[in-house]
């Protein structure tokens, strides 16, 4: 199966005369692995610090090798998205974590220089969903992003009343210790989120426009 944005991905990554490996498991599962250097296809091959689970079908996790993983884990359902772009940092000691298989159809997509020293990820509660982080952002530990309920509300006719709701973090956000990030939530680019916060659909950063390059 294809993804639209995913092929995007690996074709802008191309352009920059990256090779690109394409590993095959089971069930049409696929790892688009990156690297300016020649990669020799191994069946069994592996990256250091991160360990990838399909449970599903018909997934793609597109990872570049300038990124560094430590104690992560990345579990995978049906028709799942994960692009993870260049300069990542997971943190050592610390988790950077899909808890469960996600959902069917569900993304999750990291922009370029992340860092994250204890991030979990919830996605496997609602098909359909995503979560979008943008590009220099920094992650503090004990970090939760849900973007549903965890529980499903249903009114006397059965409907449901409560479905997921896409996340999307923009650029250069700096998320503090213990936050909570959940369904529907957009934070704006050069935003702070301070420490032990619950983030919610409508709610507003610490603090917006970060002033320079860095976070201070």
């Amino acid at each position: 199966m294809k993804f639209k944005l995913g092929q995007r991905i690996i074709d802008k990554i191309r352009g920059k005369k990256t090779k690109a490996v394409s590993y095959m498991y089971e069930n049409g599962n696929r790892l688009f692995y990156f690297d300016e250097k020649k990669v020799i296809i191994n069946p069994t091959f592996k990256i250091k610090g991160l360990e990838i689970n399909f449970y599903g079908k018909n997934s793609t996790v597109i990872i570049h090798s300038s990124n560094k993983f430590d104690n992560s884990v990345l579990n995978i359902g049906d028709k799942n998205l994960i692009i993870i772009k260049e300069d990542f940092n997971a943190y050592p000691y610390k988790h950077f974590s899909i808890v469960y298989p996600m959902a069917k159809s569900s993304k999750l997509i990291i922009g370029k220089n992340v860092s994250m020293l204890g991030s979990s990820f919830y996605l496997h509660d609602e098909p359909n969903t995503s979560v979008i982080i943008g590009d220099d952002c920094l992650f503090s530990f004990n970090n939760i992003i849900w973007p549903s309920d965890g529980h499903t509300i249903l009114d006397k006719e059965g409907n449901i009343l409560n479905d997921g709701e896409n996340i999307r973090i923009g650029n250069h956000v700096w998320i503090g210790m213990d936050v909570k990030i959940l369904k529907g939530s957009k934070v704006p680019n050069n935003s702070i989120v301070g420490a032990s916060a619950v983030y919610t659909k409508g709610s507003n950063p610490l603090i917006t426009h970060i002033s320079g390059g860095g976070y201070s």
